[in-house]
């Protein structure tokens, strides 16, 4: 088979391109489907689909036979190697994360002042020390991420105003990105809940 090259994708009869654009409305191309890749509606989608192909043309590829694309070029096959204690999304879609009960945000503050060592009314009192107050985030952040407690919830249960607990929260995620070592304690708290709730179960 030759193949066949044009200079306008519009000109070549069968490759779908008309009706992605909305020149052509009948064919065998689901134009929603592929525009779904570009945008929430039909006009931006193939703003973008018309700016994606545009950009291609600086790629020394174009233009050539399909053998010759590089996702078809010949590698040599390569075994999976996951990081270890990553989490994924199986062939079934199912995650890998550990499963984290749903506990009652009493249940969760115990178990949580437990794994960090320091007491519930220590936590909820007004002292602004900042091993508190990195104790506050880590609780705050954990909690509401994976444990699924709510902002009000962890307030309520440490007679604090919501929007106090929001900051929390909002802080922590921000250091997180930025402090390596809170990245870490944070970590490690995860896992010394969910060891505790092991535990328990056993």
């Amino acid at each position: 088979m030759v193949p066949i090259r044009v200079d306008d994708p519009a000109k070549y009869e069968w490759s779908g391109h008309c009706e992605i654009i909305g020149r052509r409305t009948h064919g065998l191309v689901d134009t929603d489907e592929v525009l779904m890749m570009y945008g929430d509606s039909r006009k931006a989608a193939r703003r973008a689909y018309v700016r994606s192909l545009n950009a291609t043309e600086a790629n020394t590829w174009v233009g050539e036979a399909p053998d010759r694309l590089p996702w078809w070029w010949p590698v040599e096959d390569e075994k999976v190697a996951p990081r270890e204690g990553g989490v994924y999304v199986d062939y079934l879609g199912r995650s890998t994360a550990p499963e984290r009960p749903r506990l009652a945000v009493e249940e969760y503050l115990s178990r949580a002042c437990k794994a960090l060592d320091v007491d519930v009314d220590e936590l909820a009192s007004r002292r602004r020390e900042p091993r508190l107050r990195e104790l506050r985030e880590l609780v705050a952040v954990l909690g509401v991420e994976k444990f699924g407690q709510r902002v009000r919830e962890i307030a309520a249960g440490l007679g604090k105003n919501p929007g106090s607990v929001s900051r929390w929260v909002t802080a922590a995620a921000e250091r997180r990105s930025s402090d390596s070592g809170f990245a870490q304690r944070l970590r490690d708290f995860d896992e010394a809940l969910l060891g505790e709730g092991s535990k328990r179960k056993a």
